[in-house]
């Protein structure tokens, strides 16, 4: 819900769900037509929200049906670092993955199966975004994870991936 502690009242709350997707909630009818016409909840938003479920719940699934957890990631080091990082997840696994996975595997299972990727990936799009000429030449590099829980740090190595891109670090 939108409001804080203090525009809300000490009455019971009367939840109210969006009817299109049931992923948007308010404290009550007054609210949510607070929150619609501010169009926070549009229909990419809703999309958004549908994707990741599903996505969520593929991943559910094969495990369940298969005992096999997704944890793919590249293992390749780069030897020289790219002058700009990819843009969208399309570029990034024609970047980093083979074509033989992307052969093996379709554009929907990817997200599946790199989805713990999403944060160092994030880090690195980042660091391009903010100064990539300084951040290629360091040798030493410390990201402090904030809030960090057994999701954001699995016991994987997918924030490898962030050494594999930057080959300068590490190497003093």
């Amino acid at each position: 819900c939108l409001k804080n502690e203090f525009q809300q009242s000490s009455t019971a709350v009367e939840w109210k769900c969006c009817p299109r997707c049931h992923f948007g909630w308010c404290c009550g009818p007054t609210h949510w037509e607070e929150y619609m016409k501010k169009g926070i909840h549009t229909f990419e938003i809703r999309q958004k929200y549908k994707e990741a479920t599903e996505i969520e719940l593929f991943h559910y699934k094969h495990i369940e049906n298969h005992q096999e957890h997704f944890r793919y990631q590249p293992w390749t080091a780069l030897t020289k670092p790219v002058k700009s990082f990819p843009a969208t997840w399309s570029d990034y696994f024609s970047w980093r993955f083979g074509p033989e996975y992307q052969r093996d595997h379709p554009p929907e299972f990817w997200s599946a199966s790199t989805r713990l990727l999403s944060q160092p990936v994030s880090c690195l799009y980042a660091l391009y975004q903010h100064d990539a000429s300084r951040f290629l030449q360091m040798t030493n590099l410390t990201i402090h994870v904030a809030g960090a829980d057994s999701y954001e740090l699995p016991a994987t190595c997918v924030w490898e991936e962030i050494i594999h891109c930057l080959p300068r670090v590490g190497k003093d």
